[in-house]
Formats: structure tokens, sequence, C-alpha cells
């Protein structure tokens, strides 16, 4: 059974200012601890996650309340109703849809799988789980304020993005043809897609429909944003710690390497479960420290493929299916990364 929402919003929130609460106390403690050799570590740390925290949230606010409304309004039906009739062009539109539906992350698992029982085709069913997070104008804005202006790092990660979205949903619309990826339909049972939304992050939306309005908007925008609040608060801290308490000749010894350093961002990526919204600031900075190549295989990766999304996909889709796509989505992530350290990106 699902948590009910209170408890599951209540929980978020006491993660979400615990871990906050700790980590910017950690200046404090230094001076308490005046003159251990360590201390200056700890407020390095603590300068450099603030700093990170503070850069990312207002994205992270603005992008779960744009989606959030549009996760109230939007509906497998009229997405079906948009994408063209052609197989070919059909992936490629669902594939850009991000632009025009920036739907939040707990959403992308429930109407992806409403797009399928509506008789979408796999390949465009796919394209549009894959690109939604990427080819996205929130998205896309933070990269671009995270990366201070470098415009080729943005058209770089949306046409990155793009591209495997694409060819993923191609390969898996091919194999999957005569299949349906679906598992039993009563897995979150009869509903539409805003109660299929339901498992996206423990918790319900099942009361929405005594709100209504603005009340409904802020509500399911606080759920999300506590809720992905918790993964930035984490991915800032990891970031910073690996920036100033690993040894700089350990970075380099991974970072530098072509293969090694694809592998773990990737990794890093896929663990950390961050919403697409901030992830590049925690991207940044590793500037200067790994390479080019794993650096966009963080960025293309982790808004398609993370530990989060995999087990809310194996809820909905078959075995078979999650991991064909986990290794698909992969493999073609790790040939981009080690492609762009060969062209020295």
């Amino acid at each position: 059974m699902y948590m009910s929402k209170t408890a599951s919003t209540r929980s978020d929130m006491v993660w979400f200012w615990l871990l906050l609460l700790l980590l910017i106390g950690a200046p404090g403690l230094g001076q308490l601890l005046a003159g251990v050799s360590w201390v200056g570590y700890l407020q390095g740390f603590t300068m450099m996650f603030i700093s990170i925290l503070l850069e990312a949230l207002p994205f992270v606010l603005l992008g779960t309340l744009v989606s959030s409304f549009i996760h109230l309004r939007l509906d497998a039906d009229t997405l079906a109703y948009l994408l063209p009739k052609n197989h070919r062009f059909g992936t490629c539109a669902a594939a850009l849809l991000g632009f025009l539906f920036p739907v939040c992350e707990c959403a992308i698992v429930p109407i992806t799988r409403g797009l399928l029982r509506k008789g979408v085709p796999v390949g465009m069913a796919v394209a549009f789980l894959l690109a939604v997070p990427i080819v996205n104008p929130i998205v896309l804005a933070s990269t671009y304020y995270a990366f201070n202006g470098a415009w080729g790092v943005v058209l770089l990660r949306a046409i990155c993005g793009f591209l495997v979205a694409v060819f993923v949903g191609d390969y898996l619309g091919t194999v999957f043809k005569n299949d349906s990826p679906l598992r039993d339909k009563s897995y979150y049972g009869s509903g539409s897609v805003h109660h299929e939304a339901d498992c996206s992050h423990g918790h319900s939306h099942g009361s929405e429909h005594s709100a209504t309005g603005i009340g409904q908007l802020l509500q399911h925008t606080s759920e999300e944003f506590f809720s992905v609040g918790r993964y930035l608060i984490i991915g800032a801290a990891l970031s910073a710690a690996v920036q100033t308490l690993v040894p700089r000749q350990w970075l380099a010894v991974v970072g530098q390497n072509s293969l090694l350093s694809v592998i773990a961002l990737m990794a890093l990526a896929y663990g950390l479960s961050l919403c697409s919204e901030a992830d590049a600031f925690i991207a940044r900075t590793f500037v200067g420290h790994f390479s080019g190549g794993s650096i966009l295989a963080f960025l293309v990766l982790g808004p398609m493929l993370d530990l989060k999304g995999t087990l809310l996909l194996s809820g909905a889709c078959s075995g078979p299916f999650v991991r064909r796509l986990a290794l698909t989505v992969t493999l073609a992530v790790l040939g981009l990364g080690l492609l762009a350290n060969g062209f020295n990106l």
C-alpha cells in the first residue's frame, strides 16, 4: 500500500530540513573546533555546498511549479492526439514534446504508461519518456545559467539527449513491436494518468479532487519540491565533498582517463537520482577535474536513467523491457561520452 499523502509529505519535509540544517550548521561546528587541521576542509565544503544549493533551488522551485501545473492539466489522450501517425516522424515529435510539456519527473513514468495503454507505439512512448526531462526549457535554462552562458553546453546536451532518445525509441519500438512492455494493468489499478502518478515519490494524489485551482497546484508543487529537494541536498553535499576532501591526484587519475571518467560520472548520475533542473549545477563542479565527455554523459544519462526512475519503471513495465531499456541507454550514453572525449569536447 502507498503511504498517505500527509505522512509522505511530512517525511519529505523532515528529511529536507534535517539535511539542510545539518550541512549549513557545519561552519559553526568549524568555529568550535578552531585549530583542528580539517576545519579548513569543513568550511570549504560548506561554502561550496551552499553555493550549489542557492543557485539550483530557484530552478527546482520553478520547475516543480510549472511542471505540476502541466501535470494536473495533461492527460494521455491529449498527448496521443498530438503525436503523428507516421512512426519515424512520430518518434522525433515525441522526443520534442518536452518543449511544450515540461512535465515533472514524478509524472513521466505514469504518463508514458498511459500513452502505451492508449495504443501509442512503443518507440514514441520511449522517446517521450527519455527526452522530456532533457528537452525542456526550464532544464535548458538551468544548464545555461549553471555553465555561465555557455550555449555550446546547452545545445550539446539538448541535441545529444534528443538523439539518444530517438535512437533508443526506434530500437525498442522494433524489438517490442508485437509485445506490450506493460505489466498487468491492475498494477496501479484502473484510472487516469493522475491516479497512476501515486507511485511517483510515495505521495498520493488521491485527494487532489478535493482541492481546486491554486490550492491544488500549490499542494502538488510543495510535495514535489520537498521530495526532489532531498536528492538535491545529497547531490550537492557529495559534489562538495569530492571537490574539497578527495586528493587532487586521485581525481586526476579517474577524471582525466577517457573511459574511467565517463563510467564514474555515469554511475554517480544513476545513483544520485537528481532532478534534471538541478543536475547541471552538480556537473559544473566537475569541470577541470573530469573530462568533457564524462560531464556530457552525466548531463544526458541522469534525466533518462537513474535509480529512482528505474524503480518506478519496474513497477509499470515488464522486467525484460526495463533491462533492455537500461542497457541500451547506458551503452548509447557511454559511446557518446567516449566519442566526445575522442574529439576533446
